[in-house]
């Protein structure tokens, strides 16, 4: 059923369904474009293609009922700025350990989501990435982060474990500000800033 996409040199521009699944997992495209989804009220869950490599600016914003996004099994993902922003039921991302970055205000406001699994490829993730994500209660960064942006984890009230892998260098300021259930952090002797 084609008719309710647009996809333009390997790029979903649209969705336009009104079907509270896309699954798009059969489809051929490597990104998912700027506000591609957007306030699509009825959308709960979406099954994204393999190859998929990009998710584009505020592809997701404002999907107020989305609980649930499928990324590829075997294919490394970047996430640009406030790409779930406003998905306030957002309860889990499925193959999130594949992920390379996570923009700016990426997940900010996605007060249900619960666990976010980081993996090996993790270089980067941007300031107020997982702001007010109040449901997060368990956390481990890899040692691959290059750079972690300002307040990240920020009002994480229920984030009580976490775990910083030996090989991380920096923390940002203001990183887990108001997480008011984290009460103690070992942190590792390769951390200098």
């Amino acid at each position: 059923m084609q008719h309710n996409r647009i996809i333009r040199k390997c790029q979903l521009i649209r969705w336009k369904g009104r079907e509270r699944v896309a699954d798009l997992s059969g489809d051929e495209f490597i990104s998912v474009g700027k506000r591609a989804f957007s306030r699509c009220r009825r959308l709960e869950e979406v099954r994204l293609p393999s190859g998929l490599s990009a998710v584009k600016t505020q592809a997701f914003r404002g999907c107020r009922r989305l609980r649930l996004v499928t990324l590829p099994e075997s294919d490394s993902v970047g996430l640009s700025a406030q790409t779930f922003a406003g998905c306030e039921r957002l309860q889990a991302l499925e193959h999130s350990e594949l992920l390379t970055v996570v923009g700016k205000e990426a997940f900010a406001g996605c007060r249900s989501l619960r666990e976010i699994r980081f993996g090996r490829d993790l270089r980067r993730i941007g300031e107020r990435s997982f702001q007010n994500c109040r449901s997060l209660v368990q956390l481990s960064l890899p040692s691959c982060l290059e750079t972690v942006g300002k307040r990240a984890f920020a009002g994480c009230w229920e984030l009580a474990g976490l775990t910083l892998e030996p090989g991380l260098e920096a923390m940002s300021p203001g990183m887990f500000r108001q997480c008011i259930s984290l009460q103690e952090v070992e942190l590792p002797d390769s951390l200098q800033e």
